[in-house]
């Protein structure tokens, strides 16, 4: 994970080196980026058990890597159409630097999503939380009367 971390401080010097290039604000949040920042916050914020914690968590990334792997697939289909040539460079090295990483996060993820899925689905609930469910189930149905 730290390497993961590592590389995408990397990405995120290459994407505001081409963003002042072109002569862009890093520090401007374009409506689009306050949404994904909105969206962002929405996931972190939520709240699951404790023995949810690490499934919720990754599901998390999956979702972030899977959109970062899409933005740099959709650069790279848009990139031969860069007028300027210094920055098409830019663009083309900082893409073959990039997506191979991105993949190779998105795969990670969902490889340890789809173990820590399996691995909740085998293991049986606890007493407690099915005595828990059991009260819920009988509120629900004395409410229902």
């Amino acid at each position: 994970m730290s390497e993961f971390l590592r590389q995408t401080h990397r990405h995120v010097e290459l994407c505001t080196s081409m963003l002042e290039a072109v002569g862009g604000d890093p520090d401007y949040q374009s409506p689009g980026a306050q949404a994904a920042e909105h969206k962002a916050e929405g996931l972190i914020s939520t709240q699951v058990p404790a023995e949810m914690q690490d499934l919720n968590n990754i599901e998390n990334l999956v979702l972030a890597e899977t959109k970062d792997h899409w933005n740099w697939e959709m650069l790279a289909s848009i990139a031969p159409k860069i007028g300027d040539p210094e920055l098409k460079r830019a663009a083309t090295k900082a893409i073959s630097e990039v997506r191979r990483q991105e993949k190779t996060h998105v795969d990670w993820n969902e490889k340890t999503l789809s173990k820590l899925a399996m691995e909740s689905a085998m293991n049986p609930a606890s007493e407690e939380s099915e005595s828990q469910a059991g009260d819920r189930d009988d509120e629900m149905y004395s409410k229902e009367d």
